[in-house]
């Protein structure tokens, strides 16, 4: 193994990182995205990872988890029309993503606490599965690109 100098980051986890490489990226892409993508750039500078192969597992594994999440939305339209609160606050995101479909599904990855939600409610409205499904994978391929090259850039001083 080489030598990392990362000071926040136990050795033992480092060697975990590396062993599992690409499970790694894959389940991290949708746990615990941020810092998964930012470890994935440091180690992709480093010569760790490689960068193609690292970009296809964290947008096919991140566009699927969002597809589930999606189809469910669709099978549970009805989802929260007994609950006043959520009869409210589902008719007021409808009307916002109606609104703002293209720039909510390009951008709703950079916003912390919106990203798991937003598609079960886009998958409530009128979206249409082909396109989400494209326009998610270009917002994912924006997303993961922007945080590796943060990560490749910055990573020894981030970590």
């Amino acid at each position: 193994m080489a030598n990392f100098d990362l000071n926040l980051i136990s050795p033992a986890l480092v060697e975990l990182l590396l062993t599992y490489r690409y499970w790694f990226v894959a389940l991290g892409a949708i746990v615990a995205d941020v810092p998964t993508l930012l470890l994935c750039g440091y180690f992709i500078a480093t010569g760790q990872l490689e960068l193609i192969p690292t970009l296809f597992i964290i947008i096919a594994s991140r566009g699927l988890f969002d597809l589930v999440l999606f189809c469910l939305g669709k099978h549970e339209k009805r989802a929260g029309d007994k609950i006043p609160f959520l009869r409210r606050f589902k008719r007021r995101a409808r009307a916002f993503t109606k609104r703002h479909q293209e720039s909510v599904l390009m951008t709703y990855h950079f916003i912390q606490g919106v990203k798991l939600g937003t598609p079960f409610i886009l998958g409530m409205g009128t979206t249409r599965l082909k396109y989400f499904a494209t326009l998610n994978l270009v917002g994912i391929a924006i997303w993961a690109a922007s945080l590796i090259l943060i990560g490749a850039v910055f990573g020894a001083a981030l970590l």
